[in-house]
This record gives C-alpha cells, sequence and structure tokens, in this order.
C-alpha cells in the first residue's frame, strides 16, 4: 500500500510537470491573436478592393520637354490647374525643400556630433563599440534626405529636371 501510494505520487509529480511544460509550450500560441490578425487581413482584401474598383486618378507625374525643362502647361492640364497656380505650388514647393534641406543638414551635423562626442568619451569596450557603430548610419541618413532635398529644391528652381553631377558641378549649390 505504501509503495503504491509512493508510485501516484511520482506519476502525479511527473503528470503536472508534464502539463506544465506542454502548458508553456502552448503559451505563444494562445497568445498569438489570430482573430485580429484575419480580421486586419479582411480589411487590407477590402481596400485593395475598392482602390481596384475605385476611379482612376488623372496622371500625377510632370511632363518634361525633350531638354528636360518643366513642361508647365501640359502638367498644369493634367493636374487640372492653371500655369499661374503651378507656378505658386512650385515656389512653395522649392522653399518647402529648402527649409527640409536645412533642417536635415543641421540634424545630420547635431547627430554627428554626438555621435563623435560619446565616441570619444565612452570607455573602448566590446559593449560599447557595436552600439557607436550602429549609430553611425543614422548620421548618414539625415545628410542624405538633405542632400535629396537640395537636389529636388535645384530642380524646381532650374525649372528642369538635372543629375545629381549636374548638381554637385553648380555653383549655386545651396538651397534657396
Amino acid at each position: 500500500m505504501l509503495a503504491n501510494r509512493d508510485e501516484k505520487r511520482k506519476l502525479g509529480l511527473v503528470r503536472r510537470s508534464l502539463g506544465r511544460i506542454v502548458n508553456v509550450m502552448f503559451t505563444p500560441a494562445r497568445s498569438f491573436p489570430g482573430k485580429e490578425v484575419a480580421d486586419g487581413g479582411r480589411l487590407i482584401g477590402g481596400l485593395m478592393d475598392s482602390v481596384k474598383r475605385g476611379r482612376r486618378r488623372a496622371d500625377g507625374r510632370f511632363r518634361f520637354h525633350e531638354d528636360g525643362g518643366f513642361d508647365l502647361v501640359a502638367s498644369a492640364f493634367l493636374h487640372g490647374i492653371s500655369v499661374l497656380e503651378l507656378e505658386r505650388r512650385l515656389d512653395e514647393k522649392r522653399r518647402q525643400t529648402a527649409r527640409i534641406a536645412y533642417v536635415c543638414f543641421a540634424l545630420g551635423w547635431v547627430s554627428f556630433g554626438a555621435w563623435l562626442w560619446r565616441a570619444a568619451t565612452m570607455p573602448w569596450t566590446v559593449g560599447h563599440i557595436l552600439p557607436a557603430v550602429e549609430f553611425a548610419p543614422f548620421c548618414l541618413i539625415f545628410f542624405l534626405a538633405a542632400f535629396q532635398s537640395a537636389l529636388r529644391n535645384y530642380q524646381i528652381r532650374m525649372r528642369r529636371a538635372v543629375t545629381v553631377w549636374e548638381y554637385l558641378k553648380a555653383n549655386d549649390f545651396w538651397p534657396g
């Protein structure tokens, strides 16, 4: 009788332990938001259907002359606005791209300065080098965003499509 009770207790302990292990293994499956994922999939499918069925927008691209200059008359016509309104919007966009270029350029220098300060003052151990190296691309992103905005600004000022090399060789490099 005593051996039988010990065997039952051992068997109960094993069952409880296995039950707990199985419970831990299936916890991620129970916590997976299957209903929310399915609802999100149906929403995306519905949005895709409405986009496919929806009315076609007018061609919103800019038109260019053979020499690469903006065709303001054709572009204004395609956008459904007057040439004067298109020129006003281009001027507004030129000012906006200049602001974005200067802000991104400043943020690039601030983040580079912070990165340089951190790199100069931190102890050079394995645990500190990896975060310093991982932060460097953020500095580059700000400078690239500034360059892209400055290039767009230059294209709007020149009223023609220019290449990156043409922009880099230009005398009036800074956005205005």
